[in-house]
């Protein structure tokens, strides 16, 4: 009887097994050829099925390193579509990852979610409003015209270095020049109906306070006091703000100009100087200042020169702007001896506010007159 004898032997990971038979006494050489022929056929067979395994194993290792392009062509499509919520998160989606924004490498972050925060919008609808009714109110007041620009409101331009009451050299043809007037108006109001500015006028008079309205402008410009300096304008706007009252000071320039015969210099020379002279001890008696009698004296002496230097010009009648020179002193002769005593009352110096506002307007009105002639050249 012929013994087995199986052989297991493992090559580079692969198990072949091998069969030892033993020899059988007594079997015939056919035999044993035979016997031979079938182990070599079995070891044969088990080769062939270990080949066709490391082929399979090949196949697949192949079929891994194959790119499929269409699918990755797809995949790229996918991600460029909008990234939503497939339901299964429990927080929201958040954005692919090449589509998240790089963190800021200096690590400062800003945040302007503070710009809906009810505080922050309240600051800032607070301070918009106070800006609009600020404005509101300076063009109520101002009536949007710009302080050192008069002319705009019917005032002349001032000619620099010819101030008022100065003595100005004569000209070739012994013509003489006529005095600039510069002066500081406080302003009540600017108004588009004349009926409103009037209302306001009226309440202002019955407090005792000077009124004047502007005529030919545009809007019209209500005047409620004025100084020689813009120190003695804010004194009486003090007075005014402590009342409740707004206003807005601004300066007024009359301009002075050459042409006017030699006779007629001294009338305006000594007509501006008592206006200045006047501006000035009134707002200082309105303010509480101490006035001396040399002040008072002072200012009636100017007042009286006026008034002779007209007197002069009684053979000058036939001059076109004779009838606006006499308005001019007439307007302010109101106001010439009320400091003629040694007794001053506050009440006299708004009087007297109100007269010298009333004498500027018809100043300059005298003024235009004078140009309107064609001796001004």
């Amino acid at each position: 009887m012929e013994k087995k004898k199986n052989v297991s032997i493992r090559l580079n990971g692969k198990e072949q097994i091998f069969t030892e038979r033993a020899r059988t006494p007594g079997l015939s050489g056919q035999s044993r050829d035979k016997a031979g022929e079938e182990t070599a056929a079995s070891s044969e067979e088990k080769n062939t099925e270990t080949e066709f395994a490391d082929l399979e194993t090949d196949q697949t290792n192949v079929e891994d390193k194959i790119i499929d392009f269409n699918k990755k062509q797809k995949e790229k499509q996918e991600r460029s579509l909008p990234f939503w919520d497939d339901g299964k998160r429990d927080a929201g989606p958040r954005l692919p990852p090449f589509q998240r924004k790089k963190k800021n490498s200096s690590g400062v972050s800003f945040n302007f979610n503070f710009i809906f925060h009810s505080v922050f919008l309240a600051i800032a609808a607070a301070v918009i409003t106070g800006g609009i009714f600020g404005f509101i109110m300076l063009n109520i007041f101002t009536g949007g015209d710009n302080p050192p620009d008069p002319a705009s409101d019917g005032g002349l331009a001032a000619t620099p270095g010819s101030a008022a009451g100065a003595v100005v050299p004569a000209g070739e043809d012994g013509s003489r020049s006529i005095p600039s007037l510069n002066l500081y108006v406080i302003q009540g109001g600017a108004f588009s109906l004349k009926e409103k500015a009037e209302e306001t006028a009226s309440a202002l008079r019955e407090g005792d306070f000077p009124a004047v309205i502007t005529e030919n402008t545009d809007p019209l410009y209500l005047f409620i006091g004025i100084g020689s300096s813009k120190e003695d304008a804010e004194k009486l706007s003090v007075i005014y703000n402590e009342r409740g009252t707004e206003t807005y000071i601004k300066s007024y320039d009359i301009t002075g100009s050459t042409g006017i015969p030699e006779e007629w210099a001294g009338f305006f020379e000594k007509g501006t100087s008592w206006m200045e002279k006047a501006a000035t001890i009134t707002a200082k008696d309105i303010s509480g200042e101490a006035l001396s009698n040399e002040e008072a004296a002072e200012m009636l002496q100017a007042g009286q020169a006026w008034e002779e230097e007209f007197q002069g010009l009684s053979g000058e009648t036939d001059k076109p702007y004779f009838q606006e020179a006499e308005e001019w002193l007439q307007t302010g002769e109101p106001a010439l001896r009320m400091y003629s005593s040694s007794v001053y009352s506050s009440s006299s110096a708004w009087e007297v506010q109100e007269t010298l506002l009333k004498t500027m307007l018809a100043y300059e009105k005298l003024i235009l007159a004078v140009k309107n002639t064609g001796e001004n050249q």
